[in-house]
């Protein structure tokens, strides 16, 4: 290969080497190294492109610079390139990518103006991706370059090149594991404050070029776990059976059931339920809903929409989310004691996330609140704690 080093005698005192390069009687090209090793693909420059190719013959002498003059030209040895190109996978043969973009880079091949790559799933499945090809200027690809890609799947990698408008046999082929289907919460639950005992936390989405492979969730807290379900979200109480303690950080695991079969559980991410119930339905605390309300009393006879309130425990204040679209709407809201005294009034447009915020500088009790806005009046009852 043009990459393999060519030695010769060490001369005491040298401090250089002189390397001279034929083809045939006709000196091609000359270079200076400070050790005694070079390689032909040290030859190589634009220059030289013309007089270099696969499958040729060259003639190879050294001579060596002691410190006050150059030696004598050695022996010749006769060296010849290889028939074809080596463009093999360098590195990562027979191991398991940490990601689908892991770079998988070839030998570099001295000008060659295109690398075709050709993928082969060796895995024994329903979902086998097949043989795929892809072609790139550079000796780099990624499994993400395809349009197939598998969690968990063996595939077999190989190279071919094109070196002066020839395209050449494909090198020896490598094998490469893809990542396994391992997946933990999505990154913004983990870890996760919960608003309330009944909060959601997500699985992260596969990302996979088969999302029909991933056909069931299964969530884990030390040894209890949840029903296997097809969508990823997961309340506490789905995975431990009953309503979760007040202020209790549970590790939560979630695995998948990838081609029909169970994977491992991934890395446990840190869930923690609010301090208290805050919100009250009619001066009762909600126990099974953990603290939201999806009861209203309404002041006029029909019930447009509905709203959530919720405490954020780490703040002096309520939440409100509103359920349906209201983005850039005027919303009015007002918070009354039970002497009919108002107290607080924030008129403001919604944004996209449906949500305000109100309620700092209140005092511990129990309020009324009511929210007004394009087709809805409704009232709750709070307790600030």
């Amino acid at each position: 290969m043009a990459y393999e080093y060519i030695t010769c005698a060490v001369v005491p005192n040298a401090t250089q080497y002189r390397w001279r390069l034929r083809t045939g009687n006709s000196v091609t090209d000359l270079q200076i190294t400070t050790t005694n090793e070079i390689r032909i693909a040290d030859f190589l420059t634009d220059a030289m492109l013309p007089a270099y190719d696969y499958n040729k013959t060259y003639n190879i002498s050294a001579q060596a610079f002691d410190g006050l003059a150059w030696t004598s030209y050695g022996a010749t040895c006769i060296v010849k390139t290889t028939t074809f190109p080596h463009a093999e996978v360098q590195h990562l043969c027979n191991q398991t990518l940490a990601t689908f973009s892991q770079p998988i880079s070839v030998y570099a091949i001295f000008n060659a103006t295109s690398y075709q790559y050709q993928v082969n799933d060796l895995t024994q499945s329903s979902q086998n991706d097949g043989v795929q090809n892809f072609t790139s200027t550079t000796r780099t690809f990624k499994l993400s370059d395809l349009p197939i890609w598998s969690y968990g799947h063996q595939y077999s990698v190989r190279c071919r090149v094109v070196f002066k408008n020839i395209l050449y046999p494909y090198s020896a082929a490598c094998v490469v594991n893809a990542p396994p289907a391992v997946t933990t919460l999505r990154v913004q639950d983990c870890p996760k404050q919960l608003i309330t005992k009944g909060s959601k936390v997500y699985a992260n989405t596969m990302t996979s070029d088969n999302p029909q492979s991933v056909t069931g969730y299964q969530f884990k807290i030390g040894s209890q776990e949840s029903a296997w379900k097809t969508t990823r979200d997961v309340t506490i109480q789905e995975i431990i059976g009953s309503v979760p303690v007040n202020n209790t950080t549970y590790p939560v695991q979630v695995r998948l059931m990838y081609e029909g079969v169970p994977q491992a559980y991934g890395t446990a991410c840190s869930v923690t339920t609010p301090n208290a119930l805050i919100v009250l339905n009619d001066s009762t605390i909600d126990e099974t809903e953990s603290g939201i309300l999806d009861k209203s009393a309404a002041i006029e006879e029909e019930i447009i929409n509905d709203f959530v309130v919720f405490p954020n425990p780490s703040e002096d204040q309520f939440t409100i989310r509103l359920t349906g679209s209201f983005e850039n709407e005027p919303i009015l809201v007002e918070v009354y004691d039970f002497s009919g005294r108002k107290l607080l009034s924030v008129r403001e447009k919604m944004d996209a996330t449906n949500e305000l915020s109100f309620g700092r500088g209140l005092e511990k009790g129990n309020y009324l609140l009511q929210i007004q806005g394009v087709g809805i009046i409704q009232k709750k009852t709070i307790l600030k704690l």
